[in-house]
């Protein structure tokens, strides 16, 4: 005689007040911390020295949607790769990323992430350029971040003594090149700001 349950219906309320997911802490070395499987689902950082990078795991050990946290805790960026390695971002000193695999057809995977400001005010970036930097024909100069912006995403502005056609090119996270589109040395120098776009 076979036995069967049926129109049985379980119900249970679950109260969970806290989670604890394991955490790491790196101090930034200018070398690469490379994460696997078994790793921390967070990943915090530390420290002073550039150039930090994080290699992801090879995603075929994965499964899709493994995720981690990094949390940029230094004074400088980190960068996260894939297992190839090609970088995927840089994370600001400050900020916050989650990552999360998507596809693991491939060791190097395909990798989504959203980062996250440490701030809500809008970040801000100025200086000045000394006439003497600006070289080749036209004038050009590279104008370099201590700390990267997190994207492309923001609207540069130049204001030079000399009388010129200002024009920014070659806008990347970490640096601009401002372009004086003339052949003329200048005689004074050039300052320049940096806005994060957005609204706060």
């Amino acid at each position: 005689m076979s036995h069967f349950i049926d129109n049985m219906t379980v119900e249970q309320l679950t109260n969970t007040n806290a989670i604890a997911l394991g955490v790491t802490s790196t101090v930034t070395a200018a070398g690469t911390q490379t994460l696997t499987v078994n790793s921390t689902h967070q990943q915090v950082y530390t420290g002073s020295t550039a150039a930090q990078l994080i290699k992801a795991p090879d995603a075929t050990t994965l499964v899709v949607g493994h995720q981690y946290r990094l949390w940029n805790q230094a004074t400088v960026a980190v960068t996260f790769q894939n297992n190839t390695p090609t970088t995927q971002f840089t994370l600001p000193a400050g900020a916050r990323a989650v990552v999360t695999v998507t596809d693991i057809s491939t060791a190097a995977g395909v990798w989504i992430w959203t980062i996250e400001s440490g701030t809500t005010d809008l970040k801000t970036k100025a200086g000045t350029v000394s006439a003497g930097t600006f070289t080749g024909t036209p004038r050009t100069a590279t104008v370099t971040f201590t700390t990267a912006f997190t994207s492309a995403n923001y609207s540069p502005s130049v204001i030079g003594a000399d009388g010129r056609s200002w024009k920014v090119t070659t806008k990347v996270a970490g640096s601009f090149v401002i372009n004086t589109q003339a052949n003329t040395a200048l005689t004074g120098a050039v300052d320049w700001i940096a806005v994060d776009q957005g609204e706060n």
